[in-house]
């Protein structure tokens, strides 16, 4: 079967985990997506995908199976008639009979061939479309879960910041009320000297 990327179906899924995992240590250890579900969706997509390739295989070896048997009987049609030849009397009614006979046990072949490619063709094409399926539901999750994981870090970053000025606003108020009696002390104790 004629692959579309370098990278096999399950190998591209486990990219989807690693990324998944980077993502949700990026965002402070919090992300809205449960992980467990992710990779359950995963594991789902994984099966769906073995199975479709096993179908394809069943079927390729079905397709096989045809062939042989076409070719068989090609073979078999072909010695039959060389037999005939054999027996018949050297005439040319003869001669043109197993012409025929040839003739017709080729375009029987010929046609189990094509249905055989036909077949494989539209396997080929289903296993194709499903892979390419996958590929998108897995292009999805992974910017849902990149676009959770940076509006999450975007929120810690912005109530990082709050509280922050929240501590500078107090520290400035403790300033404020302490500098007073500061002064005071230190003016008491220039006066004293």
């Amino acid at each position: 079967m004629k692959e579309t990327n370098t990278k096999n179906a399950f190998e591209y899924l486990d990219d989807l985990e690693y990324v998944y995992d980077a993502s949700v240590f990026k965002a402070f250890g919090k992300c809205w997506i449960d992980k467990n579900r992710f990779i359950e969706a995963i594991t789902n997509s994984r099966a769906a995908l073995t199975q479709e390739l096993e179908k394809a295989r069943k079927i390729e070896i079905r397709e096989q199976k045809i062939y042989e048997e076409a070719e068989k009987k090609k073979e078999e049609m072909i010695r039959e008639t060389e037999e005939m030849i054999a027996n018949l009397d050297p005439v040319k009614e003869a001669e043109l009979f197993a012409q025929q006979i040839v003739e017709k046990a080729q375009e029987e072949a010929e046609r189990i061939r094509m249905e055989a490619l036909e077949t494989r063709d539209n396997t080929i094409s289903h296993g194709e479309k499903v892979k390419n399926e996958l590929i998108n539901q897995g292009h999805q999750f992974l910017e849902n879960v990149l676009k959770s994981s940076l509006i999450t870090f975007d929120e810690n970053q912005k109530h990082l910041f709050n509280s922050l000025e929240s501590h500078r606003e107090k520290l400035m108020i403790a300033y404020e009320e302490i500098a007073p009696m500061v002064k005071t002390d230190n003016e008491e104790t220039t006066q004293a000297s």
